[in-house]
């Protein structure tokens, strides 16, 4: 089988190619979409089925196409053509499990009005071979040959750190297999390894069930995300800012928030405002000053940056309040099985919190690995060891060139093999949220079918 572009992955960032390149002009492309699930659209993100799961973002800032920002909005309105005007509706926090249908129903559409062809190829590639055309090796046994292809490789969870020998696994599981978290006991006390987004999601899902045991949250800082407030903006110096070492930077941002407290304006409208100027301000830092930004200041960020919808935030907060939800500033050293139990060792970051506790059940919540020599995928595998990719910046992702072409061991960047999301994040690091994803599937599709008609 040949094709123009071969999309390797069919979740979110997969599908955001697919549809780009099918909206793209020019010449018609021969399109395959390789997912191993069969079912384009979802990914691990948007997979969940569970109606307490909402986006982080509000629905009028999610559509798949940028220059058409209320692109999902108008397709909640067809859905439910009895739900609040649109105006108010652009302001809400949809259910995940929508933007999945969305992101289906606007593939299907483009695929319907283009004049390209798009076909979903249900396996997993497992090599790449750049010998000519690029020869895309399967799980099944096949080969795809296609004159270039996007790499939409996703997610995947870190590891527990901690020794679990002979833990059985029904006893850990992962904070991203929904199914497994509601038919927890609601009488069991749990552990959750991490305090990410992926923890709150547990939390909402334990909570809807109505869990009575305790819940206990182990993460270094023991740091929640914070909640958004409406959506609003203020006026930074950007530039200014990005001439700034990192501290000073921090300060400035740090003032910048107090004042807007100050005027009656909330400070996540200081960061709204950066949402678009992330990846020139990380590009501005020196090398060195991102790795000190890595190290101190990441998980900072991360918790002012990466919000929760305010009705998630008052369930979280409830739980605390009542004590059923419980942090501790650590990190989980050892679990050992035992009468049915786990008992749950703590390297506590304080020295007051608690050093042992014991659970029916943990949750991996750490949150999703960046460093991809330590991620159980063949085809990430093979890139590395045969130098078709190499790490990125501080060794986190891939190497790739500003549109996202992936850099090899020899430094050059081969625009026949380009990638996307969060593989990107050692060299943007804001490479994660659909509001970027989207500008970056266009990108590549503008590139590549430039490409493909003029030849690389």
């Amino acid at each position: 089988m040949r094709f123009d572009v071969a999309i390797v992955g069919g979740g979110a960032s997969g599908v955001l190619s697919a549809i780009h390149l099918l909206r793209a002009g020019g010449a018609p492309l021969r399109i395959a979409l390789i997912e191993k699930r069969g079912e384009p659209g979802a990914g691990i993100a948007y997979s969940t089925r569970r109606p307490e799961h909402l986006l982080n973002v509000t629905a009028g800032r999610m559509s798949a196409i940028d220059a058409d920002p209320d692109h999902f909005v108008r397709h909640l309105i067809a859905q439910a053509p009895q739900s609040l005007p649109a105006a108010a509706l652009a302001s809400t926090f949809a259910e995940r499990r929508e933007y999945a249908a969305y992101l289906r129903a606007t593939l299907a559409q483009e695929r319907e009005r283009s004049a390209s062809t798009l076909e979903v190829i249900r396996d997993e590639i497992v090599a790449i071979e750049r010998e000519g055309d690029l020869q895309l090796a399967s799980r099944s046994g096949s080969t795809l040959r296609a004159r270039c292809a996007i790499l939409a490789l996703g997610n995947w969870p870190r590891a527990l750190p901690a020794s679990s020998a002979g833990v059985a696994a029904a006893a850990v599981l992962q904070g991203w297999d929904f199914a497994a978290i509601a038919g927890l006991d609601p009488a069991h006390d749990v552990l959750i390894a991490g305090a990410g987004l992926s923890m709150v999601d547990v939390v909402l899902t334990l909570a809807a069930n109505r869990h009575r045991g305790a819940i206990h949250v182990v993460s270094r800082h023991a740091l929640f995300p914070l909640p958004h407030a409406r959506h609003g903006g203020v006026a930074l110096d950007i530039d200014a800012l990005s001439r700034l070492p990192l501290s000073r930077r921090i300060l400035a941002l740090r003032r910048c928030a107090r004042e807007a407290v100050a005027r009656g304006e909330p400070w996540q409208w200081v960061m709204d405002t950066l949402r678009s100027e992330n990846a020139h301000l990380w590009q501005a830092l020196s090398s060195h000053e991102q790795a000190r930004f890595l190290r101190h200041a990441s998980r900072y960020w991360d918790i002012h940056r990466h919000r929760i919808p305010p009705a998630a935030a008052a369930v979280v907060d409830a739980m605390l309040h009542s004590g059923q939800l419980i942090r501790h500033a650590g990190r989980v050293a050892s679990m050992v099985p035992g009468d049915g139990r786990l008992r749950v060792d703590i390297d506590p970051t304080r020295a007051d919190d608690a050093r042992s506790i014991v659970v029916d059940r943990s949750i991996n919540c750490t949150g999703m690995q960046s460093n991809l020599e330590r991620v159980p995928d063949d085809l990430v595998n093979a890139l590395l060891r045969r130098g078709i990719a190499r790490r990125g910046p501080h060794g986190i992702g891939l190497a790739t060139d500003a549109a996202g072409a992936l850099v090899d061991a020899g430094g050059h960047a081969d625009p026949r093999l380009s990638t996307l999301g969060s593989v990107r994040i050692g060299q943007l690091w804001e490479s994660v949220a659909i509001p970027e994803l989207r500008v970056q599937a266009a990108i590549l599709a503008d590139r590549l079918g430039g490409c493909l008609t003029g030849g690389f």
